[in-house]
């Protein structure tokens, strides 16, 4: 007696995804380093056929079947084809689990499947110091009116370095709440026997989040931006106190690890541009 047996395989097109890297350090348009760590998203006003299958480092997005969607009877090359669909507003804050990354808020158009890269920055506590050296500090606003000094939390930090051989390389880091930043400089050639200056020039900027939002959490209230929408600071000058500058230029001698800070203070001050 025969029997046969018809195997069918479900094929589901999802809606969208979300990666997110790991962004510290030496930056790249095409260095995407994965975030291994687990992390959780929570997503406001989403659609109410949303559904969210997250593994360690992306989440994919699952919308309810159209009802032009036809089963497929005899397949072909075509019925792979993913259908079109409406894209859709999403919005939401992604918090890792071990908080060795800052968390961060975050605004996409979701639906064509595309897939959105998101950029997540290590804290202080969870960012190593490489053999090439790093960029440490505290970011702080200009105190007004007699007022006591704030922390710049969030800001990104980045530096321009351009080494005696080859192209500028960049570097960004992100600040915690409390203003503290490790920037590491991954990446960042080491002095040549025969280089003709015993370090590099380097440019820091700093951007601020364009506001700061709050979200309440079992664990306490967490304030997180996104990253993606920043406006560039003043930096309170290294050498010269009281002058405000979009950049300021200074030296890096690879290998070494160094404090930065404003004239006269213990941390670096900044004004809104």
């Amino acid at each position: 007696m025969l029997m046969s047996q018809l195997l069918e395989i479900p094929l589901r097109h999802g809606s969208d995804y979300i990666h997110c890297y790991d962004a510290t350090g030496f930056s790249a348009p095409d260095h995407r380093p994965m975030v291994h760590d687990n992390w959780a998203i929570t997503l406001h006003q989403a659609p109410r056929d949303l559904r969210v299958l997250h593994k360690a480092h992306q989440a994919t997005l699952f919308r309810r079947e159209p009802e032009t969607l036809q089963r497929i009877a005899k397949k072909d090359e075509t019925d792979f084809t993913r259908p079109a669909t409406d894209t859709y507003l999403l919005r939401g804050l992604i918090s890792p689990v071990r908080r060795y990354f800052n968390p961060r808020r975050f605004t996409i158009n979701a639906g064509q499947g595309a897939g959105h890269w998101l950029a997540l920055y290590r804290s202080p506590s969870g960012t190593a110091i490489p053999s090439a050296g790093a960029l440490t500090g505290t970011l702080m606003f200009d105190a007004e009116d007699d007022q006591p000094v704030t922390p710049a939390a969030w800001a990104l930090v980045t530096a321009v370095v351009t080494p005696t051989v080859g192209n500028p390389l960049r570097f960004i880091a992100q600040a915690d709440a409390h203003g503290d930043f490790i920037l590491p400089l991954n990446r960042m050639p080491a002095l040549a026997k025969d280089a003709p200056a015993s370090n590099y020039a380097a440019v820091l900027t700093v951007q601020i989040p364009e506001q700061v939002e709050e979200q309440a959490e079992t664990a306490g209230e967490i304030t997180a931006i996104d990253p993606d929408q920043v406006i560039d600071a003043n930096i309170e000058s290294f050498t010269d106190a009281g002058t405000f500058l979009p950049s300021i230029e200074f030296a890096i001698t690879p290998g070494n690890t160094m404090r930065i800070v404003s004239r006269d203070q213990p941390f670096v001050v900044l004004r809104q541009g």
